[in-house]
């Protein structure tokens, strides 16, 4: 059977929130609470791609910005794309 595209965020999704509850649980970790916000907050992240992945029947262009790509001429080409980084990622 095929891995569903939405399951490996589901994973990592889990995997954010048990690390910010050990970071959380350990007594002398410096900036504990802030650590455990931006982990949980990663997790809740993943977890509404996970849904929004599953509810679009695995495509993972319905988590990109999408947008026009501009021809040699500069005019926009009806051909849409995702948005990339400086690190070439969508």
């Amino acid at each position: 059977m095929k891995h569903p595209k939405h399951k490996s965020f589901v994973d990592k999704s889990i995997g954010a929130a048990l690390s910010a509850i050990e970071v959380y649980n350990k007594p002398d970790f410096k900036y504990r609470e802030e650590t455990f916000s931006i982990l949980m907050i990663n997790s809740w992240e993943l977890l509404l791609k996970a849904k929004i992945i599953k509810e679009n029947k695995g495509d993972l262009k319905s988590i990109y910005a999408m947008v026009n790509k501009v021809g040699k001429n500069g005019n926009k080409l009806s051909t849409l794309t995702p948005d990339l980084n400086r690190s070439n990622n969508p």
